[in-house]
Order: structure tokens, then C-alpha cells, then sequence
């Protein structure tokens, strides 16, 4: 766990930032067949964690289980579950945020 003087040198935020991101994108979610369902997933995951992902779709902490149902389902119907389901409004908020303003960036 980096020191908090890591985290507030820029530079060094950003690098763990995609760091982390890419993991998430990877390894948490990289079985997700739809591209923009597991950016959702792993958007919504980097604000609160892996685990209430996965409680949004299955109630439970279960990665893999979620995987199953995320991959059952449109991926409009992945977001709307992420919009109304995740445990936190910070969550649901900070993911419309990241949603709205990602093609500023492309």
C-alpha cells in the first residue's frame, strides 16, 4: 500500500490510478464478453470496489457468479442494474460522471 505522500504526487496518482483501472479491466473483469458492460463494471469497481459490483447483480460478493449474470444480460440492462443497484449513490453518481464525460477524452 503506497504511503499517502504517493498519492498526492500527480504523477505517481495517475500511474497507480491505471494501474489499478487496467487491473480491474483485466483481471476482474476481462471475462466480460460485451466491451462496454465491463467498462461499466470496472468504472463503477474502481469507485467501490470489486464486491459491491457484484452485489448489485447477484446480492452476494461472488466475483464469478457475477460475471455469469453480467454476461447474461444487454448491456443497457447491465447499466441500468449499476444506475439502481450499487449499494452507494456516491458509486452511481461517480459512474454517470465517468460515463458522461469519457468521450471528452477519446
Amino acid at each position: 500500500i503506497p504511503p499517502p505522500a504517493t498519492l498526492f504526487n500527480p504523477d505517481k496518482n495517475i500511474m497507480l490510478g491505471t494501474a489499478y483501472i487496467s487491473i480491474l479491466l483485466k483481471r476482474y473483469y476481462g471475462k466480460v464478453a460485451n466491451d462496454s458492460s465491463r467498462i461499466y463494471c470496472a468504472v463503477s469497481a474502481y469507485n467501490t470496489g470489486a464486491g459491491n459490483v457484484a452485489k448489485a447483480f447477484i446480492g452476494v460478493s461472488k466475483l464469478s457468479r457475477s460475471r455469469e449474470r453480467i454476461n447474461s444480460l444487454p448491456q443497457d440492462e447491465v447499466l441500468r442494474i449499476l444506475l439502481t443497484e450499487l449499494p452507494y449513490p456516491e458509486t452511481r453518481t461517480y459512474l454517470r460522471k465517468v460515463l458522461d464525460r469519457m468521450s471528452l477524452y477519446r
